[in-house]
């Protein structure tokens, strides 16, 4: 019996390793339990192309996970990514598992914690479960998703002023002010502008709810001003001085507010003094122009301009030097008798009250008789005409004027230094019946005849009245060939029934007295001994040439 069990036990050691390896080989293939996937480091994309890898257990690395599940309760599974989620802020993080096999999420993100969704490396869509949304929306990873996070832009007319210290917040959307990564303490910057009035028009996203100043003199360093924004706007300076300002904008944490800090900025220029207006003139004709003037003053659109009596026409500023000019048109029929008017013009920080006193034109009468005018003066050919060259006589110009005097738009073999019939004069075409008033001067050219047959005109020449740019070269019905030349502020002169040896073309420079062509007779006045036409207009309201050549136009 002992050598049986001897055996046996032989036999058990014998065969022991065996049964070992067959009971691990059927526990490792064919148990229900495996070892799971897990995520143990995780690698973030930085700003500067470079990637962040983090452990699992770190914070932020918890923070992207926290939005796979809710407690126990995974994300809601989606056949597709929403269209509006691809306007959500997009993070990426490559993760890591235990069996170092890599895959990258997507995560469309925003501050509605309704709208927040992420995709896995198999392109698997998930909504994120508003709990989680709002755990992660309320950490120190998801300032990218708010737009009130970004440092405010300040600006000053049309510069942009640096900040020199920056304290900024943002709140999330359980109401948590978080400091946003741009803040920082000092960078000593300070920005160059050119000037500036007492107005400040500052342009900013988010209105500060205090603006305090410290002005000095850049030359000397003596305090001009200390105070808030609003004290600046009652401040009177005398004249313009160079300066250096310490500026400090502070946005209060409100319930309804989004945001709040301060921001410190230092920026020199020259603070310009109080603001002026005045005319050229005191005294003035229909179908004059008059030069207004606005001294100190940065932005022209905060001028006001209240006229009484009242006339249809908003002043159109342009800078020239130091100041801006707006030209004023008188129109023809504005008054007739002697008239006061009165304009208050008003900036940001001061008014001033003009007289103008305005007289009414003397209005000649022209008649005559021609059997073709009904070809050249009906309602479609005005049409035509108006609807092509208005929009360019009223379009505003790329350049100031800058004054002077208007140069006789006729050179050899004319009738006389004035117009046949000018500005305001009523014309009578008897054989058709019809009146109007011409806006233009007439000028009569000197003629030639063939076999008694009026030609071309080839000795009268047209001249431009003023420097400018031609604007535009081309024919019309009603008018002929023509040449519309822009002499800035919205002053332009226009030329027609011109011959067909036009010598400029659209976009040309001209000076004074430059060669334009020479008369001829289309349009309207066709067959009338070559008369050409020459007109001034201010944003498309008819002016006086002649009264821009007898005197000219000169600001004070």
């Amino acid at each position: 019996m002992k050598k049986v069990l001897l055996i046996i036990l032989c036999v058990l050691i014998v065969i022991a390793p065996t049964v070992a390896l067959l009971g691990y080989y059927f526990f490792a293939d064919h148990s229900e339990e495996t070892v799971k996937s897990e995520v143990v480091s995780a690698k973030f994309l930085s700003a500067g192309g470079e990637y962040e890898e983090l452990g699992v257990d770190n914070v932020k690395v918890q923070a992207f996970l926290s939005l796979h599940r809710n407690g126990d309760k995974e994300a809601e599974s989606l056949t597709a990514l929403p269209q509006d989620a691809l306007s959500n802020t997009l993070y990426e993080v490559m993760y890591t598992d235990n069996f170092d096999v890599q895959e990258t999420y997507k995560y469309y993100l925003c501050s509605d914690k309704n709208k927040c969704y992420f995709q896995n490396g198999k392109q698997q869509t998930y909504k994120v479960a508003p709990a989680a949304a709002e755990g992660f929306l309320n950490s120190d990873f998801s300032e990218k998703v708010y737009q009130t996070a970004a440092a405010p832009v300040v600006r000053l007319g049309d510069t942009v002023l640096e900040p020199s210290s920056l304290d900024w917040n943002y709140k999330t959307v359980g109401g948590l002010l978080k400091k946003a990564s741009c803040s920082f303490e000092n960078n000593g910057a300070s920005t160059k502008v050119e000037s500036f009035d007492a107005a400040l028009n500052l342009a900013t996203e988010y209105t500060p709810d205090e603006v305090r100043l410290v002005i000095k003199n850049s030359d000397t360093g003596a305090r001009l001003f200390s105070g808030s924004k609003q004290a600046l706007l009652k401040t009177v300076f005398e004249g313009s001085v160079s300066v250096s300002v310490q500026m400090t904008l502070v946005w209060k944490e409100a319930s309804g507010a989004a945001y709040a800090g301060s921001a410190d900025y230092r920026f020199s220029g020259r603070l310009l003094g109080t603001p002026a207006f005045s005319f050229n003139v005191d005294a003035a004709k229909c179908g004059d122009v008059v030069i207004l003037s606005a001294f100190n003053v940065v932005d022209t659109s905060n001028i006001q301009i209240d006229i009484e009596p009242a006339f249809d026409y908003t002043p159109v500023f342009y800078k020239v030097g130091q100041s801006h000019q707006a030209l004023i048109p008188i129109p023809a029929d504005l008054v007739n008798e002697k008239t006061d008017f009165t304009f208050t013009v008003s900036s940001s920080t001061a008014t001033d009250i003009l007289h103008l006193n305005v007289q009414p034109v003397k209005k000649g009468e022209y008649k005559f008789y021609s059997p073709t005018a009904g070809d050249f003066y009906n309602e479609q050919v005005l049409a035509n005409y108006h609807n092509a060259i208005d929009p360019i006589l009223a379009q505003s110009s790329s350049f100031s004027f800058a004054g002077g005097r208007f140069v006789l738009p006729a050179a050899d073999n004319y009738v006389s230094d004035t117009s046949n019939y000018s500005f305001g004069t009523t014309v009578n075409v008897l054989n058709i019946n019809k009146t109007f008033t011409a806006w233009d001067n007439m000028y009569c050219a000197q003629t030639r005849k063939e076999n008694d047959v009026y030609v071309e005109g080839t000795v009268t020449k047209v001249l431009a009245a003023f420097a400018g740019k031609v604007v535009y070269v081309g024919a019309q019905t009603f008018t002929g060939r023509m040449v519309i030349i822009d002499h800035g502020s919205g002053l332009k002169t226009v030329y027609t029934n011109l011959s067909s040896d036009i010598a400029v073309h659209a976009g040309d420079t001209v000076e004074a007295g430059a060669f334009i062509s020479h008369a001829a007779d289309g349009g309207f006045n066709s067959s009338m001994n070559f008369n050409f036409h020459v007109g001034a207009y201010v944003h498309g309201v008819p002016v006086a040439l002649q009264h821009l050549i007898d005197k000219g136009l000169i600001a004070n």
